[in-house]
């Protein structure tokens, strides 16, 4: 299997995978320079069948010492000559360029913030924050060699205990124990069931100008929805160098305060391909007619297709409007368009959302290929679709698009990191007229996943209306982080109605616990608790199930006072596997 390829755990990897760099860089700015490198096998496991990859990345890494706060200091870092060797495969991503910076809390060493000069990609971001995920020390003044110092702290993963011993000044030694939580980076929240940490030791000693040498190893096992099992196992190092900085370094150019770094554009760290269009808009819809003749369609070639032809997008529009191709050849087109992710697709999409003469499967396919933008959304397209789902007195079919507008808007926000869409949905919900405008909007936040979206979920747990707390119930299940998993725990013994309790549950168990989190699970297990709310929390001991064997024993209590059909099988499929 191709890992660069592979989509579902390729953001988690990255964090299995990867590091820290001296040079004084003019009069005023500290700045030092080293070598990285990291040498990983990695064994993918599923349905019997298991495959190895040897990755390598290796590069220059300048890091530079930045503004110093009364309560804590910024340390700013960027990667040069970045190479990813996947077997016989190279690539050198122009994201894990980009400068980044931490800010530390000067007390507890603790990470408290990060800031990336780009607006990067989400799976990406989780990439290049991974490398200070392994990075990441507290420094050694605040710890001694004889009793370890024991912290949780959360990295693109979830949160790991870790614990940290200062063998002499300026040396630190770093021993990550366990994941006592999941849900970090967005490509793995909802996916990943575990996180074994069999081996994570690394040895830092501080140098200059925010600069640690390293070297470390990792054995670490990953478990996936599906059956997919991930062993990597994993050298890396970096060490100090002779390096120049080179002239044009932007960590070097940039102010000390990183807040105020003017950003790197889109195109800066994604540059389009040259564009190659036909001569006309006829010649290129009288292309796309021939590949929508065949019976299998070329997706790529569609792809491609659209993408150099990207100012004749509008042509198509008569065609779609008037259901001028195949049901099948229709569907892919509005697809593809989706993923050609330009203004013009964006905006010829939304066109065709919001026209009520246009056939009703024809909008919805529409409304699905804007799923897979990349970009924010224009502001004045996000206007025309905000304005179309706030439409009232609508017939059934169109108030079906109409919400689900809404609801993919939601997953846009989160999947373009949108803040400011992110809040519109937010005033969508606050302005809300009735109940069901209410719901839909609860599940457009849910949709975004973000811990923001969370806090406002999280005060619907209290609202009078059961059902619009059994909607802020199952939205905060799609919430990763502490925000969900607190608001979820903290209403969990107040509340009596069972449909609600049981969406409480069920979200709650949605992420992987620590074993501290079980006994409210346990609590509502018993016969006394209506069918609805033991069903949920026997399910969600049963989530618990691969990492924590204080779920498996409180099943087996469990088994013996349950007569119901339903959860002795979930408890059964629990405990063996399903066999």
């Amino acid at each position: 299997m191709n890992m660069l390829s592979w989509r579902p755990a390729r953001g988690v990897l990255a964090l299995l995978l990867f590091f820290y760099p001296s040079l004084t860089f003019g009069a005023e700015v500290c700045i030092s320079g080293g070598t990285f490198l990291s040498t990983a096998r990695v064994f993918l496991s599923q349905d019997n069948q298991i495959n190895e990859s040897e990755v390598t990345f290796s590069a220059t890494l300048f890091t530079r010492t930045l503004l110093a706060e009364e309560e804590s200091s910024w340390v700013g870092y960027q990667f040069q000559n970045a190479g990813l060797q996947e077997n016989d495969q190279i690539a050198s991503p122009i994201f894990y360029t980009v400068p980044f910076a931490v800010r530390i809390n000067r007390e507890t060493g603790v990470f408290e913030e990060v800031v990336v000069n780009a607006p990067l990609k989400g799976e990406d971001e989780a990439r290049l924050l991974a490398l200070y995920d392994l990075l990441h020390s507290l420094p050694s003044e605040l710890l001694d060699a004889q009793s370890p110092v024991v912290v949780r702290e959360r990295d693109r993963v979830g949160v790991v205990e870790t614990h940290y011993l200062s063998p002499r000044l300026g040396e630190v030694v770093r021993q990550r124990q366990a994941y006592v939580s999941l849900g970090g980076s967005r490509e793995g929240d909802g996916l990943l069931e575990a996180v074994e940490l069999e081996e994570d030791r690394s040895e830092f000693k501080e140098q200059a100008c925010g600069f640690r040498e390293l070297k470390g190893t990792a054995r670490v096992t990953a478990r996936f929805n599906g059956g997919l099992t991930v062993l990597t196992q994993q050298q890396h190092e970096t060490s100090l160098g002779s390096q120049p900085v080179p002239d044009q370094l932007r960590l070097a150019l940039l102010p000390p305060d990183p807040r105020t770094w003017p950003p790197l554009t889109v195109a800066d760290v994604y540059p389009r391909p040259v564009r190659r269009p036909l001569a006309s808009a006829e010649l290129f819809l009288e292309q796309l007619n021939r590949l929508g003749a065949v019976e299998i369609f070329d997706g790529e070639a569609l792809k491609r297709l659209l993408f150099d032809n990207d100012d004749f997008l509008e042509s198509l529009r008569p065609a779609l409007a008037n259901s001028g191709f195949s049901s099948d050849f229709e569907q892919e087109l509005l697809l593809r368009l989706g993923q050609a992710n330009s203004t013009n697709a964006r905006g010829l999409l939304t066109s065709l959302i919001t026209d009520d003469a246009v056939n009703p499967k024809t909008r919805f396919g529409s409304l699905m290929g804007m799923r897979y933008s990349e970009d924010k959304l224009e502001p004045e397209l996000q206007d025309a679709l905000f304005d179309y789902a706030n439409l009232s007195n609508l017939n059934e079919v169109d108030q079906q698009l109409a919400d689900s507008t809404l609801l993919v808007l939601g997953t846009l926000s989160g999947t373009t990191r949108d803040r400011g869409l992110e809040r519109r949905l937010a005033d969508r919900l606050m302005s809300a007229g009735d109940e069901s405008s209410a719901l839909v909007a609860l599940s457009a936040l849910g949709n975004s996943g973000t811990e923001s979206s969370g806090q406002i979920l999280g005060r619907y747990l209290s609202d009078p209306s059961p059902s619009l707390r059994r909607r802020a119930a199952e939205s905060l299940g799609q919430i990763p982080g502490d925000t969900a998993k607190l608001a979820l725990a903290e209403h969990l013994s107040a509340e009596r109605q069972p449909q609600v309790l049981g969406a409480m549950i069920e979200s709650f168990g949605r992420r992987p616990l620590a074993r501290e989190d079980l006994p409210p699970l346990i609590e509502k297990a018993v016969p006394s608790e209506p069918l609805a709310v033991r069903r949920a929390a026997i399910s969600a001991l049963a989530g618990q199930v691969p990492h924590l064997p204080e779920a498996s024993s409180a099943l087996r209590q469990i088994m013996t006072q349950t007569t119901d059909r339903q959860s002795l099988e979930t408890i059964m499929g629990a405990l063996y596997n399903g066999d």
